[in-house]
Formats: C-alpha cells, sequence, structure tokens
C-alpha cells in the first residue's frame, strides 16, 4: 500500500503495524467518550507505542479521527459487498444482537461540534446505494420515474440503521417495547425499510387513481 501525503494528513504507511494499533486504540478511545476529550498521548498509551509515532502516521487527531472513521465505513462495506440485494445488506447491518460501537462514536463526534470536516464519501453508503438502485429498477412501473434522489432514500436507510443502533435502550422503553421479540423487530424495521424503497420506486401515484 503506497504512503499517504501530508496533505492528506498522514505521512507514514498506513498498513504498517504500528498505525494499525494507533487507529485500533484511538477507536477504542473514540467509542467511550468524545474524541475532543481524548488526548493523543492517552491513545499512545492504549496502543503501547510512542507519542512521537502517532505525529510521525497520522500528524494530527482530527486526522487520526478521520482514519479511524475510513476504518469503520471500510469494515462496514465488506460485510455487505457479496450481498445479493438491498433486503440482505440492511439486515446485515441491523442484526438484533448488534454490539457495533461505530455509531457511540459517530454521536459523540456530532455533539463535539467540528464533524463535517472529518467525513466523507462512505464506501457503505455507496453499497447500499447501488442496491437500492438494483431494487428500484427491479419495481419500477413502466412509463415512471421516481421524484426521490437515491442518495436521499440511502441516506434515510442508513440513518434509520444508525438510530436504531444507537438509540435502541431509549426507543425500546419510549416505544413500549418491551415485551416484543428483538429478532422480529429488528426484521420488521427491515420490512419497513424495504417498503419504502419499493414504493419510491412506483414513481408518483396518478391522481386519476384515487
Amino acid at each position: 500500500m503506497s504512503q499517504r501525503t501530508s496533505s492528506e494528513g498522514m505521512s507514514g504507511d498506513p498498513s504498517h503495524p504500528t498505525a494499525i494499533a494507533i487507529r485500533r486504540a484511538a477507536a477504542e478511545l473514540f467509542t467511550q467518550r468524545s474524541p475532543a476529550s481524548v488526548s493523543l498521548r492517552q491513545i499512545a498509551e492504549r496502543a503501547g507505542v510512542n507519542y512521537g509515532l502517532i505525529h510521525h502516521y497520522f500528524r494530527t487527531k482530527e486526522a487520526l479521527l478521520g482514519e479511524v472513521f475510513a476504518d469503520f465505513s471500510a469494515q462496514g462495506a465488506k460485510l455487505i459487498r457479496e450481498a445479493p440485494d438491498v433486503r440482505e445488506a440492511m439486515t446485515t447491518l441491523l442484526p438484533p444482537d448488534s454490539t457495533s460501537l461505530y455509531p457511540h462514536m459517530l454521536a459523540w463526534t456530532v455533539l463535539d461540534g467540528s464533524a463535517s470536516k472529518e467525513f466523507h464519501a462512505s464506501p457503505a453508503f455507496q453499497r447500499i446505494r447501488a442496491l437500492i438502485e438494483q431494487e428500484r429498477s427491479n419495481t419500477v412501473q413502466a412509463g415512471t420515474t421516481s421524484e426521490i434522489d437515491p442518495r436521499v432514500l440511502t441516506a434515510t436507510v442508513m440513518a434509520t440503521i444508525l438510530g436504531w443502533q444507537f438509540f435502541k435502550p431509549f426507543v425500546w422503553a419510549a416505544g413500549e417495547l418491551g415485551e416484543l421479540d428483538e429478532a422480529a423487530t429488528s426484521a420488521a424495521v427491515i420490512d419497513l425499510l424495504t417498503a419504502m424503497i419499493r414504493t419510491t420506486a412506483a414513481g408518483p401515484r396518478d391522481q386519476s387513481d384515487s
């Protein structure tokens, strides 16, 4: 793997074991509390490396945070790479027993108020979008065109999945879902998202049908 340049915020080889250890340590800390409250020295201590090596590989905490987000996104894309359709991909991303800490880190970073510059196009979003467009092409009605931008639909799907992962304890209690089976509930959420995708593929309803 080629070295990243300083213009990308990095100067060392991101595939080097030390760089990987630093990213893993940062990910652990960033999911436990606000990235703004985590120091580079704390990351170095968790990774078991010299403090100066973080500057060598990543230069700044912001660049390191961006790389951690990229790692999580790449992992998500890998999980759904072989999914044959969008329903299967969504089911993979929203298992009933999900222990993913990505939504926690995402929430912490957003609350810090300086997240936008650390976020970039996501390969996981891109894969979901491709599968959504595939699903819509399979169900679109002849002579109709959906008015919903597939990027908006993709963002809505991913926001729902991330929301269920992060806010699950709250929505479970507030929605009085206590006696429901978690697996069945996750499946119901996927059913709703699938229906939304297929409904938008049908295009705007003809007023003459009402």
